[in-house]
């Protein structure tokens, strides 16, 4: 399907559709077309809702060929259970799966009490906060101070919900500025809970209308109920130059204990790097895995691996070069970009990781509408990453059933060899233009 002109410059083009009738178009995908490890994978994350063994061993016989281990929520000695039980799963299964490991990196996290339960998956102690639109609150980073509606205290900067393990290397970085020094009078933030859904009432936006030492004051711009382990992030305008994304520790001092840890006592496929704002993060990163004899581990840069934050998507083309693969963050991008850019940003990703041959996945898809799960798959995607969908969700297999049977649908009429030959004239249309005349 060529490309067609649009007056005024500039090309638009429309998917690449095999040539079938409409009573083929809405039959249903068959069993047998949804293959393990066929077309678009299904990234799933190990939590509560699935870490036991029969679960995970339906989720491999579903046709799960990843598995997403987040250093964000849980103890190391929990995530090295969920790597057993994996690891007796693809046993019992005779199937294989990828492991992840997805590291906290920049995060900014409301500090609360917190109680484990049986399995040892921490849990938190207090009640829900709710804060009122107009209500002013301030964010402290004081050890002692208690959560509340008029108070909400961070773990700052690069601090663990964990105690370090001593003897881990870490990676060389300048001192964090001061919590304070990140954010400006003027700034908007967004807090809310860590693999959300889209739930409304769940998140709180606040303009910051005073820096103080050690402290910040918030007007809520919306009325909010918190829970959940909350994380407080920056809403970046288009002219600003992040000098406070950039100061923040790449890695944990926890994130480092258990790459080097869970990475000696199981094979890890990929690290995901969350709030990877360049490609020196990228070298950082590569040099601490090789330093481990973690040389075979690949990078994914986080759309937060890269490329979850505004800061990146400057630095995009470096960073798609250098990683081995891109995760688009579509929650957190969604707090830089205004929703209209949203879509077209998505679709100018995948493309230009397709014409790389970089595997690029995106998340946040199970609550906004089944045909953003196709539409991706037809953008070029490569993975679809379930969050909170399996982490917590009440019905993780038949979510990953739902999802690839949408991938799957999508798959099924799509002229690749079409799409590749656009792709591939594209590219070669950029790389003529770049070059001197």
């Amino acid at each position: 399907m060529p490309l067609r002109n649009i007056p005024g410059g500039g090309k638009a083009k429309a998917h690449v559709f095999l040539d079938v009738e409409m009573e083929e178009v809405v039959r249903p995908a068959a069993g047998h077309e949804l293959r393990a490890g066929w077309g678009s994978k299904v990234v799933i994350t190990i939590g509560p809702s699935c870490q036991d063994v029969a679960t995970l061993v339906r989720l491999l016989r579903t046709g799960v060929t990843c598995a997403r281990v987040d250093l964000s929520w849980g103890t190391k000695e929990y995530h090295q259970r969920s790597l057993r039980n994996l690891a007796e799963a693809m046993q019992q299964t005779r199937l294989l799966w990828s492991v992840w490991l997805d590291t906290t990196g920049r995060e900014v996290v409301v500090r609360r009490p917190i109680e484990y339960d049986a399995s040892g998956w921490p849990r938190q102690q207090d009640q829900r906060i709710t804060v009122e639109k107009d209500q002013v609150f301030k964010i402290t980073t004081d050890p002692t101070a208690t959560a509340s509606p008029s108070l909400l205290p961070v773990n700052y900067p690069g601090e663990s919900l964990r105690p370090p393990a001593a003897g881990c290397p870490v990676l060389p970085s300048t001192p964090s500025p001061p919590f304070h020094e990140i954010v400006e009078v003027g700034q908007q933030l967004q807090i809310g809970r860590y693999l959300s859904t889209g739930t409304e009432g769940m998140s709180l936006y606040a303009d910051v209308v005073d820096v103080g030492e050690g402290e910040v004051t918030c007007v809520a711009l919306s009325s909010a109920v918190l829970d959940g382990l909350l994380t407080v992030m920056v809403c970046h305008t288009e002219d600003e130059e992040f000098r406070g994304d950039f100061g923040l520790p790449l890695l944990t001092e926890f994130d480092v204990d258990c790459i080097k840890s869970l990475g000696s006592q199981f094979e890890v496929d990929f690290v995901n790097l969350s709030y990877c704002n360049s490609v020196d993060d990228l070298y950082s990163a590569r040099a601490l895995l090789d330093s481990l004899g973690m040389a075979q581990t690949k990078i994914i840069a986080k759309a937060s691996g890269g490329i979850e934050r505004k800061a990146a998507i400057r630095n995009f083309e470096a960073i798609a070069h250098v990683a081995d693969g891109i995760m688009i963050s579509r929650g957190n991008l969604g707090l830089d970009f205004e929703p209209e850019v949203m879509a077209l940003l998505q679709k100018r990703i995948v493309s230009r990781c397709n014409q790389l041959g970089k595997p690029v996945h995106i998340t946040r898809i199970v609550d906004t509408m089944a045909t953003d799960v196709a539409n991706a798959v037809l953008d070029g995607v490569d993975g679809l990453l379930l969050g909170a969908e399996t982490l917590r969700g009440e019905y993780p297999v038949e979510t990953v059933e739902t999802v690839l049977k949408l991938a799957a649908a999508a798959e099924k009429h799509f002229d690749y060899h079409t799409h590749h030959e656009m792709l591939m004239g594209e590219a070669y249309e950029a790389s003529r233009l770049r070059q001197p005349a």
